[in-house]
């Protein structure tokens, strides 16, 4: 997990075999073959472009969020970053459990 300038934290989620077609080819390189994860403003922020999207955001996901191990489910709106070589992410997290 990283905490990101825009106040988003940036999760690496290992995925179960079952779900590895959520997966690119992108996913590999610096994501360490992990699907991306970014619960929303949930951060300081000090990315200047994203400081009144973040002021704007209502309902930013709370934590806390879980933990390096923890064995998880998770819901968001997958997308592809296409600022990042395409990989596949959550973005934002609407919610995970145990």
């Amino acid at each position: 997990m990283r905490r990101e300038a825009d106040g988003d934290l940036h999760i690496l989620l290992a995925l179960d075999p079952a779900f590895a077609y959520l997966l690119t080819p992108a996913n590999q390189g610096e994501e360490l073959g992990d699907l991306v994860v970014e619960p929303a403003c949930v951060k300081p922020v000090t990315q200047t472009d994203a400081i009144a999207i973040c002021a704007s955001d209502p309902d930013p996901l709370a934590g806390p969020f879980p933990s390096v191990g923890d064995t998880i489910w998770m819901e968001g709106r997958y997308v592809f970053d296409l600022e990042h070589s395409g990989w596949a992410e959550f973005h934002p997290l609407y919610r995970w459990g145990f």
